[in-house]
């Protein structure tokens, strides 16, 4: 079975090689927004209707592994109870009112978002952690009519087909507030996509596809080409120029993780903008009683395998490795970030907080994942043990967390934690 999926990941790298040789012409699919100002702005919508308490959730990247385990710690929240003072019930999940994503996280976020209110919201994604995606991403690959199709695109159509049907950005709820996170190649900077970023390009988010904005977060440029977007304000305008708005003709869009592998700087930006709890002055929106803040990185660690031979690993694990290198010195850099910023200003505000740390890298980590020969790797494919393995983890590592728990539940009980 291994050495089956090897074949197909060869087969995989050798159309995206082919890719690289000969040009591509991946659709730009965004469209014109009628009016379009300009100017990129904010965000515009009412942010203290996410109430006293504001609870975040931020998905890393990770490919199936990332998306599996956070499948599980979604399926652990919802199991946490809460009860405001009136009495009404409610739980954790319910309460999330921002959601952060790149990459493997974004397929669950995105897919989460989209089907909060059906009853049967995670049925379809668990057909999807069990496909054998890299399979179908080969098999459609190799069709004559998509040889000079961008592997990206191929990548969105696939996920069309089995999450996201033709949905888009206006398909989704107000609340959560999802953003999901991609890399513009071409000025290596975040790109979210929001209704902000999409005006700073002229372009109408509400009509954008779901399942493009997923795949271009999760379009790890080893595998997988660009998704572009056309710049509808392009020439700029000299009298409303803007370093934001200094964009080309078009944006090349490749995996957030590259520069935010755990969907944080989003929260800093909404933090330091006010949007997210409010400031001591009350504008935007009044300051916050409390945060929840629940992170859930399923990327994985950088395990010794280089070290046991003198013989030069292959290119594929040096490319690899390579990023996972710089993905690790990033993930650490952005934690330190946040824990410094977020917490001295909390505590400046006075504002009370819960950080729930969930990850593969964590010392709790379930027996069973740290026990296993080798590290789940990093795959739109995984066989179906390693999908149970994550999902239960990310549950049982949830759960585990009864400090957190009790201290979430006193915040919306009203009560000192």
């Amino acid at each position: 079975m291994k050495s089956f999926h090897f074949f197909v990941l060869l087969v995989l790298l050798s159309i995206c090689g082919c890719q690289i040789l000969l040009p591509s012409f991946p659709d730009t699919i965004n469209e014109k927004l009628e009016g379009s100002s300009a100017k990129c702005g904010d965000i515009d919508r009412d942010w203290n209707e996410t109430g006293d308490i504001v609870v975040i959730l931020s998905l890393s990247g990770g490919g199936k592994r990332a998306a599996a385990f956070s499948y599980g710690v979604l399926l652990g929240l919802e199991k946490i109870e809460l009860e405001f003072p009136s009495g009404r019930k409610t739980n954790l999940l319910q309460e999330v009112n921002f959601i952060s994503a790149v990459s493997g996280g974004a397929t669950m976020a995105a897919f989460y978002t989209l089907n909060k209110s059906s009853p049967e919201r995670f049925h379809r994604f668990t057909e999807f952690l069990y496909d054998d995606s890299e399979l179908a991403l080969t098999l459609r690959s190799i069709y004559p009519s998509n040889w000079f199709t961008s592997s990206a695109v191929i990548e969105a159509k696939y996920f069309r087909d089995i999450l996201f049907d033709n949905s888009t950005f206006s398909d989704l709820p107000k609340w959560p507030f999802l953003v999901i996170g991609a890399t513009d190649l071409t000025r290596g900077m975040q790109f979210n996509f929001t209704e902000a970023q999409f005006r700073c390009i002229g372009s109408d988010i509400g009509k954008y596809p779901l399942s493009y904005a997923v795949a271009a977060s999760a379009a790890y440029p080893i595998f997988f080409g660009t998704i572009p977007l056309k710049n509808f304000n392009y020439p700029p305008d000299s009298s409303a120029m803007s370093l934001n708005r200094e964009k080309g003709r078009f944006v090349n869009l490749s995996d957030g993780g590259l520069v935010d592998n755990l969907a944080i700087r989003p929260y800093l930006q909404l933090l330091e903008k006010g949007f997210l709890i409010g400031n001591p002055q009350g504008k935007p929106r009044k300051l916050s009683k409390g945060l929840i803040y629940i992170r859930v990185d399923g990327s994985a660690p950088l395990t010794p395998q280089f070290e046991h031979s003198s013989q030069s690993p292959g290119l594929l694990s040096r490319l690899e490795r390579a990023f996972g290198v710089a993905l690790e010195q990033q993930v650490q850099g952005s934690l330190s970030n946040l824990v410094v910023r977020y917490t001295d200003l909390l505590d400046q505000w006075g504002v009370q907080y819960v950080l729930f740390r969930v990850g593969l890298k964590e010392e709790d980590v379930p027996k069973e994942i740290k026990e296993r020969p080798g590290f789940i790797p990093t795959r739109w494919t995984l066989s179906d043990e390693d999908i149970r393995l994550l999902v239960d983890a990310g549950q049982k590592m949830i759960l585990s967390k009864t400090r957190e728990i009790k201290k979430a539940q006193a915040l919306f009980l009203e009560k000192a934690p």
